[in-house]
């Protein structure tokens, strides 16, 4: 089970939505990174509840390395908010939610 879906139905766009726990079911960045492809467009759609920040800080690379627009539809959580920081544009839906956790003093 993957924790996104990829479609590359138009040249050189990438439609993505990332949905569950980043980094989880043994599913890795790498993984991300081979199934994106070479688009130099992404559409993204977010509903993430967390996960792995490495994971997250790479997806982040990947997204910012193209033209991303992200549109957060439901949750946008921990690791979720490092991906989606790679967008060039960010949109969010009224209903949606974010969680970013506080600094430790």
């Amino acid at each position: 089970m993957k924790w996104f879906a990829i479609s590359n139905e138009d040249a050189g766009t990438a439609h993505v939505h990332l949905t569950g726990w980043l980094g989880s079911f043994g599913v890795t960045a790498r993984d991300f990174e081979r199934d994106l492809g070479t688009a130099e467009r992404i559409d993204l759609t977010i509903d993430v509840a967390g996960g792995d920040v490495l994971c997250a800080l790479a997806i982040h690379d990947l997204l910012a390395a193209r033209k991303t627009e992200a549109l957060v539809t439901d949750r946008c959580w921990s690791a979720g908010v490092f991906a989606m920081m790679g967008a060039k544009r960010i949109q969010a839906l009224p209903t949606s939610r974010f969680l970013i956790h506080p600094r430790n003093p």
